[in-house]
């Protein structure tokens, strides 16, 4: 499967894929010691090219620093509540101290 898809309503491709979080560059250094003697396919991250090519770190790297010059951040103030189109926006949060409460639904756009 390629790594645009069609999104349904905007009409156009987007980049859409889990590269930075399933690619062995981004496992902790003591993770990926660990693992050196384990084929990569075993790891418990992996990720490669759509023809089964490795993904080389260099290309991660310039991938992680296109998302990073992207950020965007803001200070959530209380009662908050943010949307998010996991088609159109790749999202993560910072770590923080505090209770939170997390509402999801999920759903598929019609035509």
């Amino acid at each position: 499967r390629g790594c645009a898809l069609p999104i349904f309503v905007a009409k156009e491709e987007v980049w859409f894929n889990h590269a930075l979080l399933f690619h062995p560059s981004e496992l902790p250094d003591h993770i990926k010691t660990s693992l050196a003697s384990f084929p990569k396919e075993e790891f418990p991250k992996h990720c490669i090219h759509g023809n089964g090519d490795e993904i080389p770190d260099a290309e991660i790297a310039q991938i992680k620093s296109v998302c990073l010059s992207n950020l965007v951040e803001f200070d959530w103030q209380k009662g908050d509540v943010l949307l998010v189109d996991n088609y159109l926006v790749a999202h993560a949060r910072n770590s923080f101290t505090g209770e939170r409460k997390i509402l999801v639904s999920m759903f598929r756009c019609q035509d």
